[in-house]
């Protein structure tokens, strides 16, 4: 799914930088007292459940004054202008299930960072066979070309 979004995106939009994270095949450090000195500051203790690369990246990415901001009201997110497509793909069927929690996790955090351009791209059931793996691709196919198309003409 990844290669063929970037593929089919950047057909149309040849100057957009795309950022690529495959935290399973390109783990970031861990957080340890060396990188947090270089940050000079600490970092939040999130402990909900997603998978570790996933959650460490979240550590990573939160910073007061960076990425969010204190204020009397609350806190503020300081990345307003941004876009983010999550895809992701699941053995089993989880969206609006109780066991969804990457959806509502995801949601809460970018928003909490000010990113409230967010869209997801489910490919679900890959555990189910190969007919319905298939399936579940060229609906996650069709909705990222919703999306290019939403952006082509947007732009």
């Amino acid at each position: 799914m990844k290669k063929y979004k970037i593929i089919n995106w950047q057909k149309y939009h040849q100057n957009d930088l795309i950022t690529l994270r495959d935290l399973a095949k390109d783990p970031i450090p861990i957080l340890d007292q060396a990188i947090l000195f270089a940050f000079g500051k600490d970092t939040a203790i999130y402990n909900f459940s997603i998978f570790s690369q996933l959650k460490h990246s979240i550590d990573f990415i939160a910073r007061a004054g960076e990425t969010f901001k204190y204020t009397e009201t609350g806190s503020v997110g300081l990345l307003e202008d941004k876009q983010v497509i999550v895809l992701t793909s699941r053995g089993g069927i989880h969206k609006g299930q109780p066991s969804d929690l990457i959806i509502p996790y995801l949601t809460q955090f970018l928003s909490f960072i000010g990113i409230n351009n967010i869209q997801f791209i489910l490919t679900e059931g890959t555990a189910l066979g190969e007919e319905y793996a298939q399936q579940s691709h060229a609906q996650a196919q069709k909705e990222i070309d919703l999306i290019i198309n939403k952006e082509i003409m947007i732009k």
